[in-house]
């Protein structure tokens, strides 16, 4: 049986993997958290897509014989196969924790908002948590979860903060593994045809 090569696995999977994202840049949602919740699949559905990067590290190392050719391309596979999954529920009161902490610390979101305005954004975030609807991400793969089904790759987001207009400010939360993960603030806009565009990441914790 001949085994496909790397490089025509990664063209087959990037083109097919662009293919939920374009569907997302031109659907028409109905209101603003319609457009969350296809930046919120837009990132979970991140974790089954490879860099380029990644891939010439792969070629590399099988041509230099450190991994097997099916050894690399069973780890594409895992990767294209991941578990996609979403704590069933916003994280509000853990997204004001950390902008509590980051304001007493004068932390990176000074860099983008004078205290006023944090201030502001710590007064309107919600108290209470919200539940995730499935049916409302554009991935049937994507998984809702509670606590006792955690798995080691999962995410969790806050509820979008209307900061002005047209822009909104979200906590989220990926956990990569016990040792890793990463927490962020991602400030996006929201045009007149319902379409998101992420003006900034503000990255608090990265390892």
């Amino acid at each position: 049986m001949k085994i496909p090569t790397l490089k025509y696995l990664a063209s087959v999977w990037r083109a097919i993997s662009l293919l939920p994202f374009f569907a997302v840049v031109n659907c028409y949602c109905q209101n603003i958290d319609g457009v969350t919740y296809n930046l919120m699949s837009d990132i979970i559905y991140s974790d089954t897509l490879i860099s380029e990067t990644k891939y010439q590290i792969l070629e590399s190392k099988v041509r230099r014989k450190v991994i097997t050719k099916e050894d690399s391309l069973a780890y594409v596979l895992s990767i294209k196969n991941s578990k996609l999954t979403l704590f069933q529920k916003t994280e509000n009161k853990e997204a004001l924790r950390i902008l509590k902490t980051d304001f007493l610390n004068k932390g990176k979101l000074f860099q983008y908002f004078s205290p006023a305005e944090i201030e502001h954004i710590m007064k309107i975030i919600p108290r209470e948590e919200y539940t995730f609807q499935k049916e409302r991400l554009h991935s049937s793969r994507i998984a809702l979860i509670d606590y006792k089904k955690m798995f080691l790759l999962f995410h969790k987001f806050s509820s979008p903060i209307k900061i002005d207009s047209n822009r909104f400010l979200i906590y989220h939360f990926k956990n990569i593994s016990k040792l890793n993960h990463k927490s962020e603030f991602l400030i996006y806009n929201i045009n007149s045809e319902n379409k998101y565009t992420i003006e900034d990441n503000i990255v608090l914790s990265d390892h």
